[in-house]
């Protein structure tokens, strides 16, 4: 995708650099998400571990 957006011509400046700053922001909400995934998948192993 950054590729595609090196070869538009339209994107200048500053739309440039909002479109690259929103691009990171989704790129770590992804992260985040798995993240928060791991977390409650290890939560549950821990808590099944404990009910036993």
């Amino acid at each position: 995708m950054a590729i595609q957006i090196k070869d538009t011509p339209t994107l200048k400046g500053h739309d440039a650099d909002f479109f690259f700053e929103s691009l990171d922001k989704n790129e770590t909400k992804k992260i985040d998400n798995q993240e928060i995934v791991k977390i409650q998948e290890s939560y549950k192993k821990i808590s099944d571990l404990l009910d036993k």
